[in-house]
């Protein structure tokens, strides 16, 4: 439960645009697509309002393919983002991203919809 302005904000921008990898990169790419801009201008915005907070970043893919080719993938996913959001002048220090690849799945990957959940993206803020 979001006990901040900052994390109900954020809250509401991930449900607007959703935290599936498939609607913010090109299909098995680190390249952002437009939504994916959108919402990381929405994001920009928030971490520019609230300066006090830091961003983690966490991308997450399904078991398609080797666990080593899923873990670089997500990595350049996350450094994306990181990328993107220092473009827009958010500083380094606020920002921690990570790639897990294909290790921490929240299903089974059993199926198309349970692999299409793990192909995902974690934002979380922390109070500094």
């Amino acid at each position: 439960i979001p006990n901040t302005l900052a994390e109900k904000e954020l809250l509401m921008i991930k449900k607007i645009y959703g935290t599936s990898i498939d609607n913010l990169f090109w299909k098995n790419d680190f390249r952002l697509s437009a939504l994916g801009i959108a919402m990381l201008d929405q994001i920009s915005g928030l971490l520019k309002k609230y300066s006090d907070f830091k961003l983690v970043i966490a991308i997450h893919t399904d078991n398609i393919g080797s666990p080593a080719s899923n873990l670089i993938l997500s990595r350049n996913q996350a450094k994306a983002i990181e990328n993107y959001l220092l473009s827009k002048g958010i500083n380094r220090e606020r920002l921690i991203s990570e790639g897990f690849g294909s290790s921490r799945p929240v299903k089974s990957n059993l199926s198309a919809e349970d692999r299409k959940e793990n192909r995902r993206l974690g934002l979380f803020l922390i109070l500094e």
